[in-house]
């Protein structure tokens, strides 16, 4: 078994619930502020996951900001983020897929019997999630698609255009669902 503390290519946690925890944000926390040690801020958009928007996270947040990078959270409104949340629109659908193409192929190439059940070790699953990550880093060195999902949810501080945006909301608008969110979220019109 690899020691995961000194694993390279990733931070790599194991919780016992297989879910994020709170503990798993105070150190995703810290670990960006080593990450960027010479910004001066540091901007997190979150959803409201109860990992998210608890006490011990924003007790931990405002008792390391005392010096830069400074942290700073923003909340995307409940119900909304497939359409603020660039992570959802750019990058989580392809690289879940990619997982999942990578992991049926591991059951492939375990299963000797149609149906026998295959165990997969914790170093096939950090295989499988890094290599995941690196495709998708190699497609947006060439596609810039994670440029674009900031563009499309108007969070692209170095875009004055927002015609991206305006054309997601758009998109969004043809669902009554979305509309009726959208409709309560965003009263004013884009500038």
């Amino acid at each position: 078994m690899k020691r995961w503390s000194t694993f390279k290519e990733a931070q790599v946690l194991f919780a016992e619930n297989h879910w994020m925890t709170e503990h798993a944000m105070k150190l995703y926390v810290h670990l960006k502020k080593l990450t960027f040690p010479n910004k001066l801020n540091i901007g997190l958009m979150l959803d409201k996951a109860s990992m998210h928007d608890c006490k011990g996270l924003s007790e931990c947040i405002k008792s390391n900001n005392n010096m830069p990078p400074f942290i700073h959270v923003g909340f995307v409104t409940e119900n909304l983020t497939s359409a603020c949340s660039p992570p959802d629109i750019a990058v989580i659908k392809d690289l879940k897929a990619n997982i999942r193409r990578k992991h049926d192929h591991l059951l492939s190439s375990k299963r000797k019997i149609r149906g026998e059940r295959v165990n997969i070790s914790r170093e096939d699953v950090v295989s499988m999630v890094t290599s995941s990550f690196e495709d998708v880093n190699t497609i947006n060195e060439k596609d810039q698609r994670i440029r674009r999902g900031f563009d499309m949810c108007g969070l692209n501080p170095h875009s004055e255009d927002t015609k991206m945006f305006e054309r997601h909301l758009d998109s969004l608008s043809e669902n009554k669902t979305c509309k009726a969110l959208i409709e309560k979220n965003f009263e004013r019109d884009i500038d």
